[in-house]
């Protein structure tokens, strides 16, 4: 049990987001602070986006279980264009392409590529909506940082923001009930939709491995074995980029001694780079803290 609480968990993409900004200095601090409209607009614009196209994956992935449970039927002709193919090894008979094969199979390879390309707009996307929080957090601290997150946070992040206002007088009540909200809004939903994709997926590959095959080979291989392999490979290269972004990674907490330990040595190093301006001591110790506790992944 004190090993799971000597340690926090972090996605690569988080952990890396505050890495960063625990080590800029106040100039940076204010540098960032002119861009952020400007981030805003990045930040909606690639979240519509996706948005956009998560709505098309989500479509493409229920009808191709729908076909799959055979509720839709495939037609013969498509756009003009008939989708039959005569088997030179059967001579009483012509034997069709599975037109369900070839759709499960075209449907899951577009939708898949569609997400591979996006996987870095995906993790551009968050890492915008964290920096956003970041910034939040080292510019402001009570009511001024709820009102902060309010104006910049993705409206998909609002519940998280409600959840964290218990120590302004907010009733335990309401910030549990939003921490539930919040988790089943960007945790729960989005494995669902994972779990649902995974399931329909191993329905296909299950299909392409085990069904009796239409007798059609491409370079000598039956082409159920190449739909089975194709769909392997970039499902797995998909979700190796996915993997590497949202993958959680274990950091160790730390001492409250060396807690402060870091935050005076912080503090130290961003006054004498603000040039030891008088009067400002106390207010370069906050945004230090801020930043300590940043970098170790504390919330405060």
């Amino acid at each position: 049990m004190r090993l799971v609480r000597a340690f926090k968990v972090r996605p690569v993409y988080l952990l890396v987001v505050e890495r960063v900004l625990s080590n800029i200095t106040l100039e940076d601090i204010e540098d960032i602070g002119k861009s952020i409209d400007k981030i805003v607009k990045q930040r909606d614009a690639i979240i519509s986006q996706i948005y956009r196209t998560m709505f098309f994956l989500a479509s493409l992935m229920i009808l191709i279980f729908l076909i799959e449970i055979n509720l839709v039927a495939i037609p013969s002709t498509v756009w003009g264009v008939r989708l039959t193919v005569d088997n030179p090894s059967s001579a009483s008979q012509q034997d069709l392409v599975n037109n369900q094969d070839i759709f499960i199979f075209g449907f899951l390879l577009i939708g898949n590529i569609i997400a591979l390309l996006f996987s870095s707009a995906m993790v551009q996307g968050f890492m915008l909506e964290f920096l956003l929080k970041a910034y939040c957090r080292l510019k402001s601290d009570g009511p001024c940082r709820y009102v902060a997150g309010a104006t910049y946070q993705f409206y998909a992040f609002v519940f998280g923001l409600i959840s964290e206002q218990g120590r302004v007088g907010v009733p335990p009540l309401i910030t549990r009930i939003s921490s539930v909200i919040h988790w089943v809004t960007v945790v729960v939903i989005p494995l669902t939709f994972i779990l649902a994709y995974c399931s329909v997926l191993l329905l296909a590959l299950v299909r392409f491995w085990t069904e009796t095959p239409t007798g059609i080979k491409l370079l000598g291989i039956e082409v159920e074995l190449w739909y089975f392999g194709i769909l392997v490979f970039f499902n797995a290269l998909t979700l190796s980029f996915y993997a590497f972004a949202f993958f959680p990674c274990l950091v160790p907490m730390i001492s409250q001694q060396s807690l402060q330990d870091l935050i005076d040595q912080r503090t130290n190093s961003l006054w004498e780079s603000a040039g030891k301006p008088t009067g400002k001591y106390k207010e370069i110790s906050q945004v230090a803290e801020r930043q300590v506790k940043l970098g170790l992944h504390l919330q405060d």
